[in-house]
């Protein structure tokens, strides 16, 4: 089991404007804020989850996904605990950056990392370019946990935290 030193990190990768520091925002607060600035480089946000009797300490790191800042993130996904690649269910070319997220990430980081799919933007299904079909495919190729959400309306957040929790809980009590 971890010491109380350490904590669980957890990196959330995707190309731009996919909603990523929203999708942190909800997992960190609960909150939506929609003028929410392009992350530069990365930020982080800590949290703390009762897991196992325990306070868990949460680190999220938010990466930026424009294409300048690409060759940086790498090195927020040493010692990542878990990976969350996000993608916008209205852009197709996001989703086809998957691959590239996927492999950047998994050159760097842990071979145990858990790797979660966030298909977002649910909320915009009348101008959907990625079904959802396609994005469990993808996340059943790479042994990945798939998820798609709505930062804005919230909508499926409640499942995909409950799930991400256990997944974290099952890391804790194997630590």
């Amino acid at each position: 089991m971890q010491s109380s030193q350490d904590a669980v990190k957890i990196v959330v990768i995707g190309d731009q404007s996919v909603g990523k520091t929203c999708v942190s925002g909800r997992l960190v607060d609960g909150s939506f804020k929609p003028d929410e600035k392009s992350t530069i480089g990365a930020s982080f946000v800590t949290t703390y989850l009762p897991i196992d009797g325990n306070n868990v300490k949460i680190v999220i790191w938010d990466t930026a996904g424009q294409e300048k800042y690409r060759s940086m993130v790498g090195m927020y996904y040493r010692g990542a605990t878990v990976a969350l690649i996000c993608y916008d269910i209205t852009s197709r070319s996001s989703f086809e950056s998957l691959e590239g997220w996927y492999t950047d990430l998994m050159k760097v980081a842990s071979s145990d990392i858990s790797v979660a799919i966030v298909g977002n933007k649910i909320d915009l299904e009348a101008t959907r370019e990625v079904q959802t079909s396609d994005g469990q495919s993808f996340a059943d190729q790479h042994n990945a946990l798939f998820f798609e959400v709505s930062a804005k309306t919230g909508q499926s957040l409640l499942l995909f935290f409950f799930l991400l929790l256990l997944r974290l809980f099952i890391i804790f009590i194997h630590w």
